[in-house]
């Protein structure tokens, strides 16, 4: 009994003990905050980026295929952390007396097909005016997590905004996408 009561009353190395014990779970802590930081920045970028834009062409009376390029080159060199693999689609949306119309849709990738009638998102739509126009900018940023460190997988940061024109009536496209 007092052999054990001796081994009980010992502190000697307590503190490698707790060093062993809290270590893993500190270390996995730090790798899950970071982890859940750069998805944080990720999609904070990716959003501010579709604002930026939506803004941009609120703001034009008229739109060419070179300047929708500019755009896109913009919207690349903005998304510094999504390698070029993010994908936009900009239209035009009219709402008629029937329901919403597409007046122009162009896309910088396959994976977002230019909007028509028939696809057009109209639940994400802002309530409109008979013959209001906005224009949608449509942002989809894929994000490579940390799978390993705290179950952060693949993710797709995805954005619809709508604005109106400022400066007239409907965003006109001048030519072809």
């Amino acid at each position: 009994m007092t052999v054990f009561r001796a081994f009980w009353s010992d502190d000697r190395g307590s503190l490698t003990v707790e060093f062993v014990l809290w270590v893993p779970v500190l270390l996995i802590w730090l790798m899950a905050s970071i982890a859940w930081f750069d998805a944080w920045l990720a999609r904070n970028q990716a959003a501010k980026v579709a604002y930026t834009v939506s803004d941009i062409l609120s703001r034009q009376e008229e739109v060419t295929g070179g300047f929708l390029m500019q755009i896109d080159t913009l919207q690349r060199g903005l998304l510094t952390r999504a390698d070029g693999a993010a994908a936009m689609r900009l239209s035009s949306i009219q709402r008629t007396s029937t329901g919403h119309e597409v007046r122009w849709s162009c896309s910088n990738a396959p994976s977002l097909q230019p909007l028509t009638d028939g696809n057009l998102p109209t639940a994400d739509l802002p309530d409109m005016a008979t013959l209001e126009t906005i224009v949608l900018t449509e942002l989809a940023v894929p994000w490579s997590g940390f799978d390993w460190a705290v179950g952060l997988g693949a993710l797709t940061w995805t954005y619809r905004v709508p604005s109106r024109p400022r400066f007239t009536p409907m965003l006109a496209m001048i030519g072809d996408c």
